[in-house]
């Protein structure tokens, strides 16, 4: 397997994701029907589907690259929480995928969060999650991260919102 550890050509992993996206939504412009990207010319409807989802991947993974100031944003579901010896509290967040929920290929990330934080979403999180499944409202969190900790969670309240 071969990797870049330098690049001569400026080549990033958020350069190479935002030309991603630029394809990705000139290919949904070719297969939509008007300019708002709101419906499929006839016949493409699988492919206008297939890339409006890889544009919201694309998006997504861009999301998780942390901005000029170390912020980054994951949607994802909270896989478990605990408590370190040294009294650190932690999150283990699946990250959103296509391919919904708890699969053994699953991305997981485990965070610092604070004690405050920790102490109001741990009591409330697993009543509020079953009561969205049944609902059929989103099941997953938009969670903001500056360098390794947990600072802000809220849940996605539209599954087409914008994250």
């Amino acid at each position: 397997m071969k990797f870049l550890d330098f690049s001569n050509y400026g080549n990033t992993r958020k350069k190479y994701l935002q030309e991603q996206i630029q394809q990705e939504d000139h290919n949904l412009l070719c297969y939509s029907k008007n300019l708002l990207m709101t419906e499929s010319k006839v016949g493409y409807s699988n492919e206008w589907g297939n890339t409006k989802e890889r544009v919201a991947l694309v998006q997504q993974m861009l999301n998780e690259i942390p901005d000029s100031q170390g912020i980054s944003t994951y949607v994802g579901r909270i896989f478990c929480w605990f408590k370190t010896d040294e009294g650190k509290y932690l999150v283990k967040l699946e990250v959103s995928s296509p391919i919904k929920s708890l699969k053994p290929d699953s991305i997981y990330h485990i965070f610092f969060i604070t004690e405050e934080l920790y102490n109001i979403w741990v009591s409330k999180y697993e009543s509020e999650f079953q009561k969205r499944l049944k609902e059929d409202q989103p099941d997953i969190l938009r969670v903001k991260v500056k360098q390794t900790t947990i600072y802000e969670m809220s849940w996605i309240e539209d599954w087409y919102e914008e994250v």
